[in-house]
């Protein structure tokens, strides 16, 4: 359940209520989203106000003053909830890349593949996102809180970084020539075998290698 208020310390600011009480307070926010109302409600995704900075913050940076009240308790520290959404936007990426680039034609086939850059990212002893051409965990934070689903549409865009910068076309490349070399080998082995067991006449359908004498 969404409700919206304004008031000169947090200026205007959203209350995101839960069935069970938990609500999520967002202040010093811009402005509102037209048309949203106070009791109407949300969903995950949903678009509830500016990042701003109205109330006390007026003159400084923009940002979101953000805390979590579990069943319409005290406030606690947030991280631990914006880390865990932070977790299921990752875990979402390859459902964003398939809606994006569509399903991918003989993964299922392809048995076993290595750690997604996404799933290394977390892995790592340091903390999350450390991996290059990956945007600073600050800016993923401040993407998928302020937008669960943008925030899913940035760690796809850094997937896809990811995985572009990952492979070395010039080796790809060699690797592509040196089929195609094997393909003509193969083939013109083929029509010298081939063209002497043929009638002269039928010779010509071999190709301009397989003509003979």
């Amino acid at each position: 359940m969404l409700r919206q208020s304004s008031d000169p310390l947090g200026g205007n600011a959203a209350y995101v209520t839960e069935d069970d009480g938990t609500y999520y307070y967002l202040a010093h926010v811009a402005g509102f989203v037209p048309g949203q109302v106070s009791g109407q409600k949300v969903r995950i995704g949903d678009v509830i106000a500016y990042v701003g900075n109205s109330g006390d913050a007026a003159g400084g940076p923009t940002h979101v003053h953000f805390e979590v009240h579990p069943k319409g308790g005290g406030p606690v520290d947030p991280k631990p909830y914006l880390d865990r959404w932070l977790a299921d936007a990752l875990a979402n990426v390859p459902n964003v890349l398939t809606a994006i680039l569509g399903p991918q034609t003989g993964a299922a086939a392809a048995g076993p593949t290595p750690a997604t850059p996404a799933q290394r990212l977390i892995t790592t002893d340091e903390g999350m996102f450390e991996a290059p051409a990956v945007p600073a965990r600050s800016q993923l934070l401040w993407a998928s809180s302020a937008s669960p689903a943008g925030g899913a549409l940035q760690l796809a865009a850094a997937e896809a970084t990811e995985a572009a910068q990952s492979v070395d076309w010039a080796a790809e490349r060699t690797r592509r020539a040196a089929a195609a070399g094997a393909w003509a080998r193969s083939m013109a082995t083929a029509r010298a075998q081939v063209a002497p067991l043929m009638p002269a006449a039928l010779r010509p359908m071999l190709g301009p290698e397989g003509i003979g004498p």
